[in-house]
């Protein structure tokens, strides 16, 4: 090589070394600074039917795709465990479509967005099944805002009513684009291999769980806002919701995407009996949340449009939801949490799709709408399923307690699940550590320390599998108690 040629690699080398190190180190620096919470484990999908049981054509496969509300949380939990819905489906043709056994393939898991039901429906037409053997059902887009949600270090202080994003709006533009896309992949997919498909759109719980963070788009009416805010709810507890609502009304023009001033309007247009207007406030706060975990209202409306578009059957689960639900709002008396439905939001939501899936098979549902008690009998729902299955909402309601900066109505509804449970399983351990989990969230750590210790007594192994997650020791760190399990041990 040129002499000249060695000064110029000389000289890109000197640059590109110290700015490749100046990355490198950067990189560790903020790997140190985040949370050391063990990563989600990846979902483990059930195997498709293999290509000869298909070509059989004896058998009418029911896929169902989705997420964590498709798979049937908290009823259906285990990787092996058919959908929820999509048994209630199947219930509802008595088993059987077009002289074939209904074959129920569940392609839901906790967690899984649209991203996965799109590769799923890519394989399900890879299957190639003959006319008339086949269907899906869809009924995704709750989970694609998770992989925003950082776990933050629980020693640290507890959030603010003015909060920080983490959906930027040019994030949130971003996952609607790509939800938008991939459900179209997933409809055009299915109408190219002739499998008949119906799509829902997404109901969640707006009346009774409150946004995760709200966020200033001028930091600078912090003040104002906090302490109008404050106003607003004394007011309310006063029954004054005529002076409440001219207040939040004047917060609101300063700071019109504020979550939880459009939550608070909610309960002021309740108290004033206007439950339709209510119905809107509630949607806006969940629309303007700043750490979105339920699916906004652009979400619903492009998958309405897709569906208009491409004349694919659609449910509005928002809507039948509402209709059956207290003041037309949906709230705790058919979900759980944010997005889980109870047992009677699941078979209102299951009906619907057995009516749209006969109407395009140009069958009749076998079965006539089932109680709630037939529903248990038929899913296997014991008294002690259930109580693990409220139990399991108890655990998502604190865990997601320290998303808000007011945790106490997700803690107060974890609480009266874990009550509910210990009623039905009275002294189960693995409820009462739950309890101690909670206060402990809640900052109650002596309480914490006297129903752990309750159970290692007898349950040592119990206690020290929950004590061993990160968060559970951040939280310790946080009630101030160093060293927790010396005090359950009673040393």
């Amino acid at each position: 090589m040129a002499r000249g040629g060695n000064k110029k690699l000389f000289k890109a080398i000197s640059v590109a070394v110290p700015v490749a190190l100046t990355v490198l180190i950067g990189f560790f620096i903020h790997k140190s600074r985040q949370p050391h919470t063990p990563p989600s484990p990846v979902p483990t999908l059930p195997e498709l039917p293999t290509h000869d049981s298909v070509q059989a054509n004896d058998r009418f496969f029911l896929y169902v795709l989705g997420g964590s509300t498709s798979k049937g949380e908290p009823f259906s939990v285990k990787d092996a465990d058919p959908s929820v819905i999509g048994r209630l489906v199947s219930w509802h043709f008595d088993d059987e479509v077009l002289g074939r056994k209904i074959k129920l393939v569940t392609l839901a898991q906790k967690g899984t967005a649209i991203d996965v039901a799109a590769e799923m429906a890519r394989n399900i037409a890879d299957r190639k099944h003959a006319s008339g053997t086949a269907a899906v059902l869809l009924y995704s887009g709750h989970n694609e805002f998770l992989d925003t949600d950082d776990h933050w270090d629980l020693t640290k202080t507890t959030r603010h009513l003015c909060d920080e994003w983490v959906v930027t709006p040019q994030r949130m533009k971003e996952i609607l684009e790509k939800h938008r896309r991939l459900t179209e992949e997933i409809i055009t997919t299915c109408k190219t291999a002739d499998i008949p498909l119906v799509v829902s759109t997404l109901a969640c719980n707006l009346r009774d769980w409150r946004p995760n963070r709200s966020v200033l788009a001028n930091p600078a009416n912090s003040n104002l806002v906090v302490t109008g805010y404050s106003d607003a709810l004394k007011k309310i507890e006063t029954g004054d919701f005529t002076a409440a609502q001219i207040q939040v009304d004047g917060l609101l023009t300063a700071e019109p995407k504020f979550a939880e001033l459009h939550f608070l309007k909610g309960r002021i247009y309740e108290g004033l009996g206007e439950t339709n207007a209510a119905r809107q406030s509630y949607r806006a706060s969940a629309d303007f949340d700043g750490n979105p975990i339920r699916a906004v209202s652009a979400l619903n409306q492009n998958i309405a449009a897709l569906c208009d578009q491409h004349r694919i059957p659609l449910i509005d689960a928002p809507g039948i939801i509402a209709r059956a639900s207290t003041y037309n709002i949906p709230g705790t008396d058919l979900f759980y949490d944010w997005v889980h439905p109870t047992l009677a939001g699941y078979a209102i939501i299951a009906e619907e799709f057995a009516a749209r899936l006969a109407v395009t098979l140009e069958l009749k549902p076998a079965r006539k709408p089932l109680s709630i008690e037939e529903a248990r009998t038929m899913l296997g729902i014991t008294d002690e399923k259930m109580a693990a299955a409220i139990a399991r909402m108890a655990q998502i309601c604190y865990v997601t307690a320290t998303r808000r900066w007011d945790p106490e109505p997700r803690l107060d509804l974890g609480r009266s699940y874990l009550n509910r449970a210990l009623e039905l399983v009275p002294g189960n351990p693995d409820f009462i550590i739950s309890q101690g989990m909670l206060e402990l969230t809640a900052g109650n750590g002596e309480a914490s320390i006297e129903l752990l210790r309750k159970v290692y007594r007898a349950h040592p192994e119990m206690v020290e599998k929950r004590m061993n997650h990160p968060n559970v020791s951040q939280l310790f760190t946080r009630a101030g108690i160093p060293a927790p399990m010396a005090r359950i041990k009673g040393q």
